[in-house]
């Protein structure tokens, strides 16, 4: 089967899955040799799924905050947003995924190291989206300052619901 082929076909099962937004399509046929990797219906759709019900649009700024292993989000957020701020935990995690963004020269990608997640990243401050992992212990009231006006605070969990937070509480 030729490339072109089972690129439409993999675009054809996502839209299948529920997947209508052109940007995030785009998005997946952009990185479609580096999304094959991984499987369908347990790494991508869960993402994509996420990332259609925020409305992600290509014009933000977005702060991460100790995404999952896999690096499927980080592929499709920066193939889709003008600019995307990585924060880790761990220096030993930030440089595995320094050498990834590399290997495939994603270009607008910063990745830094602060074991005090829960303080953000105050000097690339302000964000349109603020998604952290479910694994990010909790959220100090100073990373709420560090979104735009109309910006958001997303708890991303890519296996169960997630939940956008306001300053006291996360529906």
């Amino acid at each position: 089967m030729t490339t072109a082929i089972s690129k439409a076909r993999f675009i054809l099962n996502l839209r299948e899955l529920g997947l209508t937004n052109r940007t995030l399509l785009t998005a997946c046929e952009k990185h479609y040799d580096l999304l094959t990797a991984f499987d369908l219906d347990t790494h991508i759709a869960p993402h994509l799924r996420f990332l259609q019900d925020i409305s992600l649009q290509s014009d933000t700024k977005i702060l991460f905050i100790n995404p999952t292993t896999t690096p499927v989000p980080l592929l499709l957020i920066s193939a889709i947003a003008k600019r995307v701020y990585v924060l880790f935990e761990r220096t030993d995690v930030l440089k595995e995924w320094e050498a990834y963004v590399h290997e495939h020269k994603i270009h607008n990608v910063t990745c830094w190291a602060n074991p005090k997640l829960e303080s953000g990243w105050p000097a690339q401050a302000p964000f349109d989206y603020i998604l952290c992992s479910h694994l990010v212990p909790t959220l100090s009231k100073n990373l709420f300052t560090q979104k735009t006006k109309r910006g958001k605070v997303f708890i991303y969990d890519p296996f169960g619901p997630y939940r956008e937070c306001v300053l006291d509480s996360c529906a």
